[in-house]
């Protein structure tokens, strides 16, 4: 009797480890994730610090690194753009015109104060297109112009890796589901047991 029961609970385990790495692979295949945007944007290879001809309101802002660099032509369509700030002065709105669907902000902090601020766009840019870079900078109006190349991105999503990262995740998420259910049993065993011996 012991054998079977113990058959039936592992035939459970099994069945639950099988059903929600199923589902947790489904989700995160069919649905990329900014993790996957990312490697697919590149950040600026280079920057341009402030030069008054291509960039307006930044003011005594001067200091900051911009990428792509202002007025720069034939940038990658596959770029992401970005703020360097050596101390903080504060950026917000980071937007792009004309839009490339929706942006997605990341801010890296380094020590001792500086930051990286990156805007992902969630579609490629447009080809042979000047784009305008505007944000609130240390509470002013600032902007900055790009050109894109007519080229078409060499990057795309990995379905290799986007299918390797879903596994692994997928196989993380069973594991921690199987294991929560499995604890869930023992727990229950123990509950059941005291209360015959306490008969």
């Amino acid at each position: 009797m012991k054998k079977r029961t113990l058959f039936f609970t592992l035939l459970g385990l099994l069945l639950v480890f099988l059903v929600s790495y199923f589902f947790a692979f489904i989700i995160i295949v069919s649905t990329p994730s900014e993790n996957y945007r990312q490697q697919v944007y590149s950040k600026p290879q280079s920057w341009g610090a402030y030069n008054s001809s291509n960039t307006g309101g930044f003011g005594e802002h001067q200091f900051l690194f911009l990428g792509p660099p202002p007025g720069s032509t034939g940038i990658p369509r596959d770029t992401a753009i970005s703020i360097g700030e050596p101390r903080p002065v504060g950026v917000k709105n980071l937007s792009l015109s004309p839009q490339a669907g929706a942006l997605t902000r990341v801010d890296e902090h380094y020590f001792p104060a500086s930051a990286d601020i990156t805007i992902y766009p969630s579609e490629l840019l447009q080809p042979n297109t000047k784009y305008n870079v505007s944000a609130i900078v240390g509470g002013k109006p600032s902007w900055w112009i790009f050109t894109t190349s007519s080229e078409p991105s060499q990057k795309t999503f990995s379905n290799t890796q986007l299918t390797f990262n879903g596994m692994l995740v997928a196989l993380t998420t069973a594991t921690a589901v199987t294991l929560i259910a499995s604890t869930t049993i023992l727990i229950q065993k123990k509950r059941h047991t005291k209360m015959l011996g306490s008969r």
